[in-house]
């Protein structure tokens, strides 16, 4: 009767061991799944924000040649370059520029 009695605990205990094994299987299955799928999604946020990096790498490069080619001193500047600052970088314009806008609401 003993004999029997350890031979069933062995397989209930036998059972139970693969149960937990196989569920412990599947979840580091799906963990390691998740991890795939978030780095793959880390990568193109990564391409994404190389990209903008670059972008605005070549932007600041424009704005130091633009720097390099203005005059040294405000007295070098010439008019037409004032006005050019003024209406690009300032938003102003000549008292003679029309400007047409309309107020209607949306």
């Amino acid at each position: 009767m003993k004999n029997t009695t350890e031979k069933s605990s062995k397989k209930k205990l036998n059972f139970w061991f693969k149960f937990t094994m196989f569920f412990v299987i599947i979840f580091f299955f799906v963990a390691i799944i998740k991890m795939n799928i978030q780095i793959n999604d880390m990568k193109a946020e990564l391409k994404v924000a190389e990209s903008e990096f670059q972008q605005r790498q070549l932007s600041i490069e424009k704005i130091k040649a633009e720097i390099d080619s203005l005059p040294n001193s405000v007295e070098e500047l010439d008019e037409e370059t004032i006005k050019k600052i003024a209406n690009e970088k300032l938003d102003l314009r000549d008292s003679d520029v029309i400007i047409f806008a309309t107020s209607q609401p949306n």
